[in-house]
């Protein structure tokens, strides 16, 4: 309902093409394949990350049929924030044409929203174009239920304050910790995670560059390395 609203303010044709059919049909093959690979079936345990990305790519390959046979570019979704640790599915919410987020962090999302719906005439919207649950709901991929960001991320503020200082300032996970105050562990996971995820990256769509350092030309990083300790540029 968020997403019907949003497409009525902004003018944009929206279509309800439910994905539980080809999930059912694509499961029922699947489990006979993990049987005979000795694994569970698709879903029998939460959380079930195969069953998870299965949804998105298939939510990604009706998007991308749509956009062959209409000649529209697919945009993808992933903000700097989600690509830099990873959360998002290869050839699921990544399938498209052009990343418009892709260097602009969550945080600022929100910030963008909001500035958009105060200067809302000036673009010539009669009201807010952006509904305010679409801002003030907690941020959620939606692939099981009751999921919620939060559950495997910290808080977007601590989330882009770490990935701003480890990529665009080229900070030490030590320095963060020492200047931020936030949790060792905490800081060191997601570094290694924005590490670990070079090889999604390298496979997104061509993103807009609006921070001093995008994923991308401006930052290549080894995809295969001995181990996963943090790499970064020494400091000054």
């Amino acid at each position: 309902e968020d997403a019907r609203e949003l497409a009525d303010r902004l003018g944009i044709g929206f279509v309800v093409a439910p994905i539980g059919p080809a999930r059912a049909g694509i499961g029922q093959t699947l489990d006979g394949v993990f049987g005979s690979l000795g694994e569970r079936r698709l879903g029998e345990r939460l959380p079930d990350l195969a069953d998870e990305n299965l949804q998105s790519r298939l939510r990604g390959s009706m998007i991308m049929a749509v956009s062959n046979r209409t000649g529209a570019i697919v945009l993808t979704t992933g903000n700097k924030s989600e690509l830099a640790v990873g959360y998002c599915t290869l050839y699921g919410d990544m399938n498209g044409g052009l990343a418009v987020l892709s260097d602009v962090p969550k945080t600022r999302v929100y910030a963008l929203s909001r500035w958009i719906n105060a200067h809302a005439g000036e673009a010539g919207f009669g009201g807010p174009p952006i509904p305010e649950r679409t801002i003030t709901k907690p941020p959620s991929a939606e692939l099981a239920p009751d999921q919620k960001d939060s559950d495997s991320l910290p808080e977007y503020d601590v989330l882009d304050e770490i990935v701003d200082r480890f990529v665009e300032r080229r900070q030490s996970p030590a320095r963060i910790v020492a200047e931020t105050g936030f949790d060792d562990e905490t800081v060191r996971r997601i570094c290694r995670l924005i590490d670990r995820n070079e090889y999604k990256r390298r496979q997104m769509a061509t993103g807009l560059k609006v921070t001093h350092v995008a994923f991308g030309p401006g930052r290549r990083m080894p995809i295969a390395r001995g181990e996963f300790d943090p790499v970064f540029t020494p400091e000054s």
